[in-house]
Order: structure tokens, then sequence, then C-alpha cells
């Protein structure tokens, strides 16, 4: 199941869009409890969905193709070598074919994603 970190960025809008609601509904003489049952609700609905999808739809925007340990041994062999140390997860690994160094991580601790370019891993 996924849990969000309390000290998210998505936590964070969650209860400013729960208070926001929650104000507003006040504002139309609807009851506090009530208010702020729909505020979160809300905010449930909103960030739920977002918080969960984010990293996949931004990896797809960024695009880039999955590479297996044969394609690119060394970096697997650093990336594993990096989490084991640390003692988490490895990674997905997904490679873009730009001549530029560059790098990305997506996701959390639970699901996370590293995008390199070509010119890094080289």
């Amino acid at each position: 199941m996924y849990r969000a970190d309390p000290r998210s960025p998505a936590t964070a809008t969650g209860l400013a869009i729960a208070a926001l609601t929650a104000v507003l509904l006040s504002l139309v003489d609807l009851a506090v409890g009530v208010a702020v049952l729909v505020g979160v609700a809300v905010a449930l609905v909103v960030v739920g969905p977002v918080a969960r999808r984010a990293s996949g739809l931004v990896r797809a925007w960024i695009g880039g193709r999955r590479v297996t340990t044969e394609e690119f041994p060394r970096l697997h062999n650093t990336v594993d070598g990096l989490c084991l140390i640390h003692g988490i997860d490895p990674p997905d690994l997904y490679v873009l074919d730009v001549p530029t160094g560059n790098a990305a991580v997506l996701g959390d601790r639970h699901r996370a994603v590293l995008i390199v370019t070509t010119g890094a891993v080289e």
C-alpha cells in the first residue's frame, strides 16, 4: 500500500486544499465538521492520484529506454553498489540517447527511476 511521507510536497498540497475547501464551505454556512470532512475528501481525490502517478508521467515525458545489465554493465554495477551501501532498493534504469551528461531521479523510496544520458555514462 502506498503511504505518503508527511513531509512531502503532496501532503502539504493536500492539507492546503483541504483547509481551503473547509474554509470556503464554512463561509456558506455549512457545519464546520462537515466542511472539514468534505475538504479532506476533495484533497484525497485531487492529490492522491497525482502523487501516485507523477513520477511515471514525468518519466514518460522525459523519455528514454529501459536498459539491461548487458547494455550498460558498469552503470548497473555502480548503481547497485551505491544502493547496497545505503540500504535502498535499486531504481529502474533508463537511458536517453543524448551526448551531454545529465541525470534525473524520480519517484520515492518505494519505487524509484534513474534516468541518465549516454553522455553521462560514457
